[in-house]
């Protein structure tokens, strides 16, 4: 419904950006089936969600760009980066898959995936959307959130990353 909202407001799509993130830490082993859920659901499945509900009228108008974010954690692993690594390593893979997919069909439409480290943003918040609510914050959650605080002084700004985005939509860079 939102892409037909889009198409009836704007007459059409001309950017997309796939941006919903939550966190998923912890060792795997440790990892619930509700968590796995939730984190795939969120950041992979609602990248998928976009690219299935716009890539469609974008090929059709031969123009546009979509912009899928992943993570520094969809290059790299580190221990203890659980269910998050795994989902954002997904988002990697589905936006390469995406852009030969396009390119096999001669689209003219482009698409990148943003990779970025540490930024100042409410990611480490994530818990507040959580199924089942605050009251659903783990031991090991809550700590990780008091930790996340202590970087947001060493984190990247939101305006560089956007700085960042719309330079490589500009090159049509990957």
């Amino acid at each position: 419904s939102l892409a037909e909202a889009v198409d009836a407001h704007f007459g059409a799509t001309h950017l997309l950006f796939n941006n919903a993130g939550v966190g998923g830490n912890g060792p795997l082993w440790e990892q619930t089936d509700e968590n796995w859920d939730w984190t795939l659901g969120v950041n992979l499945r609602g990248v998928a969600n976009g690219v299935r509900a716009f890539a469609p009228r974008m090929i059709a108008q031969n123009a546009g760009h979509i912009v899928n974010t992943a993570s520094i954690a969809g290059l790299i692993s580190a221990h203890g980066s659980g269910t998050y690594a795994v989902s954002k390593f997904a988002v990697v893979a589905l936006s390469e898959v995406l852009l030969g997919d396009l390119r096999a069909i001669a689209a003219d439409v482009g698409v990148s995936v943003l990779c970025p480290s540490f930024v100042n943003t409410r990611l480490y918040d994530f818990e507040r959307n959580r199924p089942g609510g605050p009251a659903a914050l783990s031991e090991q959650a809550a700590a990780e959130q008091e930790a996340a605080a202590a970087f947001f002084a060493e984190m990247m700004s939101p305006d560089v990353v956007a700085e960042m985005v719309f330079d490589a939509i500009e090159s049509n860079t990957f």
